[in-house]
């Protein structure tokens, strides 16, 4: 028993106190003074034994044993890693749970999976979907970048096609933006000519960069997550969206009068203004969608010399009620500018 050596000091100190030649009230005294000591003691015992269990044993050890004396009447707490943060889950003695996802679920998710991507970053011009690139060059950078595109298959995103995302610089900042979009790459859009390499590419997807950008292994070109934002949800009121959808409805009136104007001047021939709608596609009737499209008709790569470089603001745009509010106003500076009724240069 652990109180044994306890009773064993009380019986030596009771027989030494009986054999004391003193009154009777100086040993009432004392008695009680033993009493109140060994209630004390028998207080401070368990404590003192708890110091003595801590200093002697690991916290691993610690948690075993305190969690075996208590385990049928604590709930445990289990704590799991993910994504770098702590997910805390408290669990029941028992079999657990399987948690059950709709249909609707399980593709929320996968979108939601699908909707981040680490591709590499192509620092040269803001780019809108729909719009073509044709870029040569013979910097061995670019070279590396065009290698590990092709060589990496976790960068498959359309059909079999890798991608590489192209991003501009703020003029007035000269910084890179963090808006762009990825560029569709196989083998038929590299040509290698004598000492460079040249690919013919299209605009497809929007994204945002998140985070800071990194360098590859050679430090030849920046990786960067990317969220693809062309289906992100967008705050705008019925009100806004009802301008918008009549804002819209203007433009094609607007292509029409900007296209027989960039013809009458000369800024370019019937001919390229088929190859260009050729490689953008018809005018979509979704609000937002048209006012892209129509940014991508009226500001190409390369520039015609007769629009505002309205392609970053463009892809900055927070929802749609902005994007066709920019494509409206800047298609009608441009015909004013064609027609000579106000100068934009």
């Amino acid at each position: 028993m652990k109180d044994a050596p306890v009773l064993q000091a009380t019986d030596k100190v009771l027989i030494l106190l009986l054999s004391l030649k003193c009154t009777p009230t100086i040993k009432s005294i004392i008695l009680l003074s033993l009493g109140f000591s060994i209630l004390l003691f028998s207080f401070l015992l368990p404590e003192a034994e708890a110091l003595s269990f801590f200093s002697s044993t690991s916290k691993l050890e610690q948690y075993d044993i305190f969690n075996n004396r208590h385990k049928h009447t604590l709930h445990h707490r289990e704590w799991y890693s993910s994504s770098g943060s702590d997910a805390e889950e408290f669990m029941d003695e028992g079999e657990p749970t399987e948690l059950s996802l709709s249909s609707s679920d399980l593709q929320r998710l996968a979108e939601m999976r699908d909707r981040y991507k680490i591709i590499p970053i192509l620092i040269l011009d803001a780019m809108l979907p729909g719009q073509c690139l044709d870029f040569r060059s013979n910097d061995p950078k670019f070279f590396s970048l065009i290698d590990y595109v092709l060589e990496n298959n976790q960068l498959n995103v359309v059909e079999e096609r890798r991608v590489i995302g192209m991003i501009g610089v703020n003029p007035n900042t000269g910084q890179p933006l963090n808006l762009g979009v990825t560029l569709n790459l196989d083998e038929h859009c590299v040509r290698r000519e004598d000492d460079s390499l040249r690919i013919s590419v299209k605009g497809s997807r929007r994204f945002q960069v998140q985070g800071n950008p990194w360098f590859d292994e050679s430090e030849s070109f920046y990786l960067a997550e990317i969220e693809f934002i062309e289906n992100r949800e967008e705050s705008l009121s019925a009100a806004e969206a009802q301008e918008a959808c009549k804002l819209s409805d203007a433009l094609p009136d607007l292509i029409d009068r900007w296209l027989g104007w960039v013809i009458q001047t000369g800024a370019s021939d019937q001919a390229g203004m088929d190859s260009r709608l050729k490689d953008i596609g018809p005018m979509p009737d979704e609000a937002g969608a048209r006012a892209i499209w129509t940014a991508a008709m009226i500001n190409p790569l390369p520039a015609l010399g007769v629009c505002l470089e309205i392609r970053p603001a463009m892809l900055a745009c927070k929802n749609d009620l902005d994007r066709v509010r920019l494509a409206v106003a800047a298609i009608r500076s441009s015909i004013d500018h064609l027609s000579g009724r106000r100068r934009l240069f």
